[in-house]
């Protein structure tokens, strides 16, 4: 992509990765080193409310691991949720207690993660749009004495154009509606509101996704989002917890997914940009007038679009 040709990549390589994250100097570097066990990664992640952390072994970043990886790592061993009886899910738990001693790096080398690679602070602010359209949500930036001085992720870069969105050469676009930009077109899947945790880590998994929307069985209207941020106080011990039903589990632990972020075609790009600053939050659920859930934006698909624009 030439930058010549995408206003939004000629204003972002005006700005390098560590003016992204001069405005909040106070995010500090999460590490965990990759000897360390699955335990002491889920604890830190409860404890920091993050939902990643890069592993490390000496100076090398082996990759970066969330709790999805450990989620799915464990329900990849469950029978199908239907199937699931007791007994098996009192073997899964002690499974688990044996999984939560495991070294965080045996769940990167399960789930097929490799070594991340790293950005310089003077690296361009492009060159982590490419990055993070690919998928990656967080990166280790490094300085010139090779040590991490920062983590940025996808909400560093995000945040960064909504604040200039409504500005200069990117105002046109900003005004755009969704249903006039190749954003949210793409199948989604979902899950019933009655469905189990299980089902849903499953689909997830089975997808390769990072979250869901949670649908009324009556008229499939959305009603609660399910996503990694609802999996931060994970305790492997407590598996059981996975053959609740879904809103059961959300309306217990996680009371904020059941107010789903919601968009619709009339909406501006700006709106999206805004509202998923805002609402602190990593999607946005396109939904239609009889507010189901018919496409999905996430800060991914704001970033290939960045990207790609012309």
């Amino acid at each position: 992509m030439s930058i010549g040709n995408n206003p939004i990549y000629k204003f972002l390589s005006e700005y390098k990765t560590k003016d992204l994250k001069a405005a909040h100097p106070e995010d500090k570097v999460i590490t965990i080193g990759a000897d360390k066990t699955v335990a002491d990664a889920l604890k830190i992640i409860s404890e920091k409310k993050i939902l990643s952390l890069p592993v490390v072994n000496g100076k090398e970043v082996t990759g970066i691991v969330d709790v999805l990886d450990i989620a799915s790592f464990v329900v990849s061993s469950f029978p199908e949720p239907e199937k699931l009886d007791k007994q098996q899910i009192k073997n899964a738990e002690v499974s688990g207690l044996a999984i939560s001693q495991q070294p965080v790096q045996k769940v990167l080398d399960r789930v097929g993660r490799g070594p991340v690679t790293p950005l310089h602070e003077n690296s361009s602010a492009t060159e982590a749009v490419t990055l993070f359209a690919s998928g990656i949500r967080r990166c280790p930036i490094y300085n010139n004495l090779y040590e991490i001085v920062t983590t940025l992720s996808q909400t560093d870069v995000i945040r960064l154009i909504k604040a200039y969105l409504p500005i200069g050469d990117l105002k046109p676009l900003s005004v755009k509606k969704i249903s006039e930009l190749p954003l949210g077109t793409y199948p989604i899947f979902q899950v019933q509101s009655n469905d189990s945790v299980l089902r849903a880590l499953k689909l997830i998994s089975d997808k390769d996704i990072s979250a869901v929307p949670v649908v009324d069985p009556a008229d499939g209207k959305i009603v609660a989002n399910f996503s990694a941020s609802d999996l931060r106080g994970l305790l492997l011990s407590e598996l059981s917890d996975f053959t609740d039903k879904i809103i059961d589990y959300l309306s217990h632990r996680y009371p904020k997914s059941l107010n789903p972020l919601t968009v619709n075609g009339s909406d501006s790009l700006e709106t999206v940009f805004s509202k998923i600053i805002e609402g602190r939050v990593h999607r946005a659920w396109v939904v239609n007038s009889k507010k189901q859930p018919i496409g999905c934006i996430s800060m991914t698909d704001l970033l290939k679009f960045v990207r790609d624009y012309e």
